[in-house]
């Protein structure tokens, strides 16, 4: 029992932190990138790039090695299962949507990009918010 709230709590740490983070980074951070310009927009995405990695990876690596975790002790949990669908959608958007157009950036300004960048981006600003209340519930019930 002891491992399930260690796991349980960097889980929901974890979740929570890039919950804070998305919300931020799609609310504040993305939409300022329409106001750099073009010149200074490889630089300024790779400045992004190379400091949002600090910030995201910990927390990312986190949540999948604990959610891994909680699943060898909950396996036939419903909502535990829902979280890591949840946890896929994420990683898949993360890599097939916005990393793509990060690297778009890293050569040229595009409002196109940046558009779809914004766009697609809220796919990662719902499930986070989702995935934390489905793991707040399990938590709340075991």
């Amino acid at each position: 029992m002891e491992s399930l709230n260690i796991f349980f709590i960097l889980q929901l740490l974890s979740n929570f932190w890039m919950v804070a983070i998305i919300l931020f980074v799609q609310f504040v951070h993305y939409p300022l990138f329409y106001h750099v310009d073009n010149e200074h927009m490889p630089l300024f995405s790779q400045n992004h790039q190379s400091r949002i990695l600090f910030v995201v990876i910990p927390p990312m690596i986190a949540e999948v090695i604990s959610y891994i975790l909680l699943l060898t002790l909950l396996p036939d949990s419903v909502l535990l299962l829902l979280s890591g669908i949840c946890l896929f959608l994420i990683w898949g958007s993360t890599f097939f949507l916005q990393v793509p157009c990060h690297q778009i950036l890293l050569e040229r300004k595009e409002v196109t990009t940046i558009k779809k960048l914004n766009q697609t981006n809220y796919i990662r600003t719902i499930l986070w918010p989702i995935k934390f209340i489905l793991l707040l519930a399990l938590y709340i019930r075991i």
